[in-house]
């Protein structure tokens, strides 16, 4: 009688490891799956102006990357000096 009752306290034991070993990687998995998400700054990029010969025109190049630096859009300015 004391063997079976031993054997039914482990598996026991057993089901409520399992159950809390799922519950801990559901939770972590969340929570590095929410942290990752909240990256909202795009990085934005630019070059060198360069001056456009015989007018008062300087030509630069934007691009903003997201997560990941993919190119989510791309710029090209003329600015007067």
């Amino acid at each position: 009688m004391l063997i079976e009752h031993q054997a039914t306290e482990m598996a026991q034991m057993g089901k409520r490891f399992n159950y809390m070993k799922n519950t801990l990687s559901i939770a972590l998995t969340i929570l590095t799956l929410t942290v990752y998400g909240q990256d909202k700054y795009n990085y934005v990029q630019f070059n060198k102006l360069i001056e456009v010969v015989g007018t008062e025109y300087v030509i630069a190049h934007i691009e903003d990357r997201g997560k990941m630096f993919k190119t989510i859009n791309r710029y090209l300015l003329f600015i007067i000096y």
